[in-house]
């Protein structure tokens, strides 16, 4: 059966998107098939902002 399932992939983690799988086979291999086929397709802003997220040290506070 075919159902619809949010997805946030690593290199997107400002965006969900939503894939179609068929839950009687392995989710994770589907996502992953969906990547590499290019059915996510990323722009600049979602790999500049991402890339922001994990470099950006949000426990140090800086006074203005």
């Amino acid at each position: 059966m075919k159902k619809d399932i949010p997805v946030t992939y690593e290199e997107t983690l400002v965006r969900t998107v939503t894939l179609t799988v068929d839950d009687e086979e392995d989710i994770d291999k589907q996502a992953r098939q969906a990547y590499l086929d290019e059915k996510i397709v990323l722009d600049s802003s979602d790999l500049q902002y991402t890339q922001f997220e994990v470099q950006t040290p949000f426990g140090d506070w800086t006074i203005i």
